[in-house]
C-alpha cells in the first residue's frame, strides 16, 4: 500500500515533466507562434500522458481553438 507522501511525490514529479515538456514546447513554438498555457490542468495531461498528451494540446490549440 502506497503512503500519502510517496502518492504526492508521484504527482509533484508528474506535474514537473508536464511543466518542464510545455516550457519546451513553448519554447520552440515561439517561431510558428504557438502557444500553450502551463496551468495545473495541461501539466498534468502532459504529465500523465507523455507525448500523446503534448500532442493532443497541440492539435487542440492550433485547429479547435485558432
Amino acid at each position: 500500500m502506497n503512503s500519502v507522501g510517496s502518492i504526492l511525490i508521484g504527482l509533484a514529479k508528474t506535474l514537473l515533466f508536464g511543466v518542464i515538456g510545455l516550457f519546451l514546447i513553448n519554447l520552440a513554438g515561439q517561431y510558428i507562434q504557438l502557444h500553450i498555457p502551463i496551468n495545473p490542468v495541461t501539466a498534468l495531461l502532459v504529465g500523465l500522458l507523455g507525448v500523446p498528451g503534448l500532442a493532443a494540446l497541440i492539435v487542440i490549440q492550433l485547429w479547435v481553438l485558432a
